[in-house]
């Protein structure tokens, strides 16, 4: 899905809904939230660190409470592991740090967190016309060839779900047949 949407009309509020759709597989048929760590990755890609941030405040204090871990993966935050990583419900990141470390993998862990991805959230999305969106368009890609690979069809990668917003997408036609054909 792609949005274009004025700032302040709930493109948050959307991605947040889409979080916990996604969390909403752990309902077990008695009703109750029954969360295996790490089993079905989000992540959230940002042009800044500081949106970054601010979202991992936001979702840490809203989430948290139900067990759900939230990991910033950016340029400055370089104390995580690929034990950290694997154990992330929800990954939120810039776009050149997410495109360098699905392209080369984690030191010693390999990219085997990368076919618990379920849910693939783009903020600004618009940022595809910048000169740095060739490793958000690296990532697109990237995920797109990776879930239609045979050997995964039973994990969550294959059936991944994108959502990209931004206020500004003067492309958006274009934009929605590169992400989703």
């Amino acid at each position: 899905m792609v949005i274009s949407a004025p700032t302040g009309s709930g493109k948050t509020v959307l991605f947040e809904l889409c979080i916990l759709r996604l969390l909403s597989r752990f309902i077990s048929a008695n009703g109750r939230f029954i969360h295996v760590k790490g089993s079905l990755k989000t992540v959230y890609i940002a042009p800044s660190k500081a949106l970054v941030q601010e979202k991992l405040r936001d979702w840490n204090q809203k989430l948290g409470p139900w067990g759900i871990n939230c990991l910033e993966l950016t340029g400055d935050s370089e104390s995580y592991t690929s034990r950290n990583i694997h154990d992330a419900d929800i990954i939120l990141t810039t776009p050149e740090k997410f495109d360098a470390v699905s392209r080369y993998g984690i030191e010693g862990g390999g990219l085997s967190f990368f076919s618990d991805i379920a849910l693939l959230l783009i903020d600004e999305v618009h940022l595809l016309n910048d000169p740095r969106g060739a490793a958000l368009e690296a990532i697109v890609s990237r995920i797109k060839i990776v879930s239609c690979n045979p050997k995964i069809k039973s994990n969550p990668l294959s059936q991944v779900r994108l959502v990209a917003v931004s206020a500004t997408i003067p492309n958006i036609e274009d934009l929605g047949n590169f992400c989703f054909d």
